[in-house]
C-alpha cells in the first residue's frame, strides 16, 4: 500500500504532460461549447433602390428570411423588415421571389451589395451533438 502511494506523490508531470494540455483543452472546450451560439447562413446579392434593398431569394431560403431578421452588409449587421414580396417567378429553371427589405443602412443609389442572412441560432454543443448522433 505505501509502494502505491509513494508512486502517486512522486509522478513525474513532464511526462505526462501533452495528457495535462489535452484534458485541459478539452474542459475549456466543453466549457466554451455550453456558452457560444452559431447561426447557419446563406450569401446573396441585393440592390440599394429607394432607401430599399430588393433581394432575388430562392424558394428553399424564403422561409429562412421571413422567420429571421438579422442580415451582415459591409461587416455589419442589421435587422430589416420585409416591406414587399413578389409573386413567384422562374429564371432559368430555379424558381424565385424579389423580396423589398427595409432597413437602417445608408448606401449609394443602385449600389449592389453582398448580403449575409443568418438563421438557425443554436447552442453550438447542440450542433455538435447533432452531427455525432
Amino acid at each position: 500500500m505505501k509502494s502505491r502511494y509513494y508512486y502517486l506523490q512522486n509522478i513525474k508531470y513532464k511526462n505526462n504532460l501533452f495528457l495535462i494540455i489535452f484534458l485541459v483543452i478539452f474542459i475549456i472546450f466543453i466549457i466554451l461549447s455550453f456558452f457560444l451560439e452559431s447561426y447557419s447562413n446563406f450569401n446573396t446579392y441585393g440592390i440599394y433602390e429607394n432607401g430599399f434593398i430588393k433581394v432575388n431569394i430562392l424558394v428553399e431560403n424564403s422561409d429562412k428570411l421571413i422567420l429571421n431578421n438579422k442580415m451582415e452588409i459591409n461587416n455589419s449587421e442589421y435587422s430589416y423588415k420585409i416591406d414587399n414580396i413578389s409573386n413567384l417567378l422562374n429564371d432559368n429553371y430555379q424558381n424565385y421571389q424579389v423580396y423589398t427589405l427595409k432597413t437602417n443602412i445608408n448606401l449609394k443609389e443602385n449600389e449592389v451589395v453582398q448580403i449575409t442572412f443568418y438563421y438557425n441560432k443554436a447552442k453550438i454543443i447542440k450542433k455538435i451533438l447533432k452531427i455525432i448522433f
